[in-house]
């Protein structure tokens, strides 16, 4: 999954990977069977999650606006729009694609 996504980043608090924290605006746990850190390019778990629990973070958009990024406000106000079926939930994830190949899942995912 991409942290740093518009849906799921926090300016305030890094993403707790391999732990929790509660004080992530969204993301409250990742754990990956693989321990990578990341959603592959070709993967879908963002956009999954997006779909679920994704929000932009309204402070997003008026740091954009506060550094005279208007277009970059702008962009976000339209993003949310799309924002999740559930945009004030938060998530905990498990992670168990391989880390190599889109829709394989690790066997170590089996026995942990």
């Amino acid at each position: 999954m991409a942290h740093g996504h518009c849906f799921f980043s926090d300016s305030s608090v890094a993403a707790p990977v391999d732990a929790v924290d509660f004080r992530h605006r969204k993301i409250v746990s990742y754990v990956s069977a693989r321990g990578k850190k990341y959603d592959l390019p070709s993967g879908h778990g963002s956009h999954t999650a997006a779909s679920i629990a994704g929000q932009v973070d309204p402070a997003q958009i008026e740091r954009a606006r506060a550094r005279g990024d208007e277009r970059a406000a702008i962009t976000l106000e339209r993003l949310a729009q799309y924002n999740g079926a559930a945009p004030r939930a938060r998530l905990a994830v498990f992670d168990v694609n391989d880390g190599l190949t889109p829709g394989k899942v690790s066997s170590s995912a089996h026995t942990q």
